[in-house]
């Protein structure tokens, strides 16, 4: 390992009371990611469409009400009742989007006029591939519903690895108004062979390319670690690879803690996989490649050129963590659509009913189809504002939670401050003048900290 993030790491590390070893032993086991929370376990079918509306009406009705975010699942070839793939064109694909369209319609009745939206994310599930034609017309019914954002901020993202047509698609795309395109995961030489593997670095260089010749505003790339034989130098050079390319938006994720999807995707790639320690080496690599290409370093794995809206956003606190990572524009009100999409209005989950014909019967009904939801108790969001503060600005000031709800800190949290006299020997965070700071260790695992104050259960302290 290289680079100066490792190497202060290990320095800061081996001056403290505990080794690399042991700090790896005690915090890099599987841990929550918070971009929920409570976590989506929590969801109940006792959550009614009555309890989103209240939810949702209860939204307007706030003095500077939360803009709004959309999020427009589009399930699996197998869930829109086909054997092989469904793209563009294809008749259960019309289908679904038709269905969209109205649950788009009834969504819009619940929130007033003036709600700006400000992020709509359009995803699809493997085997099912839209076009150009099906998102323009799912982005024509949003703007026929909800007043969209005219700001150059906005976000309209597509997963550009499930869109048919590759790379002719992409200026029809950028032409609509998707000004961000998802390229999913990269694969250097060891695993591209592997069958669910989105892009070789060649096929990235050419993607890339050819969406900064559209305008498209930003790139987001994934790379995976932590997957059989795999070395920290080979990994290294995967890093300084996509580097190269300059995506905007680069995130990592561990294959060992990827959880059943992802193991499936990875199939035959278990045994003889890089121990917790070497993973752990591989983490600070990306710390030191991508730093030492202008990325800034965000949280949970993601990483930013230092010119993104959310390189910006974290310098002025207004980034957030969602269930699709960091967001530049702070508190929003996100609505699912889609079967299986899971919104988040006004302190409320809200689920869809995730099997195709249970969602399309109850859009022919004229009920959303909404089928299990979480109303957060007064608890949940305190907890919930400390994880975010935690995640997304590297510090926690006890009075600004005092303020915000009410609480005396040192009481209401005493349990937790005992647990993270741990961490503080441990030299994850610092603490002094009622503010908890993570320090270099502690911003590498952050959700450790975080899941101090889990009350949920998603994340065991240790």
């Amino acid at each position: 390992m290289t680079g100066s993030v490792g190497r202060q790491l290990r320095r800061s590390i081996i001056t403290g009371a505990s080794t690399t070893e042991v700090l790896v032993r005690r915090y890099a086991e599987v841990s929550a990611d918070y971009g929920t929370y409570p976590p989506q376990q929590q969801l109940t079918t006792s959550f009614t469409v009555e309890d989103y509306r209240q939810h949702a009406l209860a939204s307007n009705e706030l003095p500077l009400p939360a803009p709004l975010a959309l999020v427009t699942r589009i399930p699996d070839c197998s869930q829109l009742q086909r054997d092989g793939p469904v793209v563009s064109g294809d008749e259960p694909l019309n289908n679904y989007v038709k269905y969209l369209h109205r649950e788009l319609a009834l969504q819009s009745l619940l929130f007033d006029s003036d709600r700006v939206v400000t992020e709509l994310h359009i995803e699809a599930d493997s085997g099912t591939r839209p076009g150009v034609t099906e998102i323009a017309a799912i982005m024509t019914h949003v703007e026929r519903h909800f007043t969209v954002s005219q700001d150059a901020s906005r976000e309209v993202s597509v997963f550009a690895g499930a869109i048919f047509g590759g790379l002719n698609a992409i200026s029809p795309l950028a032409e609509l108004g998707v000004n961000r395109l998802r390229l999913g995961r990269v694969a250097d030489d060891a695993v591209s062979s592997l069958p669910s593997t989105n892009t070789t670095f060649e096929s990235a260089a050419v993607f890339i390319e050819t969406a900064r010749l559209a305008d498209i505003r930003s790139i987001a790339a994934e790379l995976w670690y932590g997957y059989a034989g795999q070395t920290v130098r080979e990994f290294e050079q995967a890093i300084t690879r996509l580097a190269k390319l300059g995506p905007d938006r680069i995130s990592i994720h561990d294959y060992g803690q990827s959880g059943a999807a992802a193991h499936t995707a990875f199939a035959g790639a278990d045994s003889g996989s890089p121990d917790a320690n070497v993973r752990f080496d591989m983490m600070l690599a990306a710390h030191d490649g991508f730093g030492a290409n202008g990325y800034r370093h965000l949280g949970n794995g993601h990483f930013a050129l230092a010119g993104d809206d959310l390189a910006a956003a974290q310098q002025i606190a207004t980034l957030s963590y969602t269930a699709r990572g960091y967001s530049s524009h702070g508190r929003c009100d996100w609505i699912g659509l889609g079967a299986g999409a899971i919104g988040n209005v006004h302190n409320g989950f809200a689920a869809n009913a995730p099997d195709v014909d249970i969602y399309i019967r109850c859009l022919k009904d004229n009920g959303l189809p909404i089928s299990a939801g979480y109303a957060l108790t007064a608890d949940d969001r305190i907890r919930h504002s400390i994880i975010q503060a935690i995640l997304c600005k590297n510090k926690l000031a006890f009075d600004d939670i005092e303020r915000c709800f009410g609480i005396e800190f040192d009481r209401y949290f005493a349990d937790e401050l005992t647990a993270l006299e741990a961490l503080a020997r441990d030299g994850l965070i610092e603490t002094c003048a009622g503010e908890l700071i993570l320090t270099l260790v502690g911003a590498l695992m952050r959700s450790r900290v975080a899941g101090v104050f889990d009350r949920s259960g998603a994340c065991s302290q240790h």
